[in-house]
This record gives structure tokens, C-alpha cells and sequence, in this order.
């Protein structure tokens, strides 16, 4: 654990960062990825070192949610179920560790689910038809 714990914080930008060096389209999974196994760490520990590279990540998930609701493979540019649902995981994630999460983010995803679920909400597609 702690192993990977340096290699994420090593990895992180100063923007919140991690996944610079993964494939194009993985990026922004692993990014959600990382961010939940971070906010899980902090949340498990309260080790106040962590705090800011975790917030940073966070701050990171907020900033780069796209108009619809979401989040896909690149920032702030389209949104499907499947990204989605990784940063939902990783907000709730930071709120349960006692991070600051942005209520309005949460908001605005369930504005895209909707968008896309159809007959009541039993089916959702992967992105708005």
C-alpha cells in the first residue's frame, strides 16, 4: 500500500493529476480510479499529510465535469455512464472521508442520468441518443 500511495503521489500534478502517462482513453478512468483509492486511504487514516494531493484530486474531479452532467475521456468535453459512474464512486468517496465536495457537482450528474435513462429510470444508455 504504501508502495502505491508514493507512486500515485509521486504521479500527481499540480493540478490534481495523476494519469498523464496512461493511454488516451484510459486517463480519465484511471484518474477516477486513483482519486477513489486515495480519498479511501485518507478516509481509512485521517492522515493529514494526504489531505491536500486528496482534496487536489477532488478539486481535479469537480473542475473537469463536462456541461452535461458527466465525465468521458477527455475533461470538461462529453459524458458517458461508464466514466460517470467512476467519479461518482470517487466524490461520494472524498464526501465520506470528510473532504470538500461540491453539492452542485452531484447535481448536475443526476441531470446527465437522467438524460439518459429511459422507461422510468429501469434502463440507462451509455450516452444521451
Amino acid at each position: 500500500v504504501e508502495k502505491g500511495l508514493r507512486f500515485l503521489l509521486k504521479a500527481q500534478d499540480e493540478e490534481g493529476f495523476f494519469a498523464k502517462d496512461a493511454p488516451e482513453r484510459q486517463k480519465m478512468y484511471a484518474q477516477a480510479q486513483a482519486t477513489i483509492a486515495l480519498c479511501e486511504l485518507y478516509g481509512m487514516t485521517r492522515d493529514e499529510s494526504l489531505r491536500e494531493a486528496v482534496q487536489k484530486a477532488v478539486d481535479f474531479a469537480e473542475a473537469s465535469q463536462s456541461r452535461q452532467g458527466g465525465w468521458r475521456y477527455i475533461p470538461r468535453e462529453d459524458s458517458d455512464t461508464s466514466v460517470t459512474g467512476w467519479y461518482v464512486m470517487a466524490l461520494i468517496s472524498a464526501r465520506m472521508s470528510g473532504l470538500s465536495t461540491d453539492n452542485r457537482v452531484l447535481k448536475k450528474v443526476e441531470e446527465f442520468l437522467t438524460s439518459v435513462s429511459h422507461d422510468a429510470g429501469s434502463e440507462y444508455s451509455y450516452t444521451p441518443y
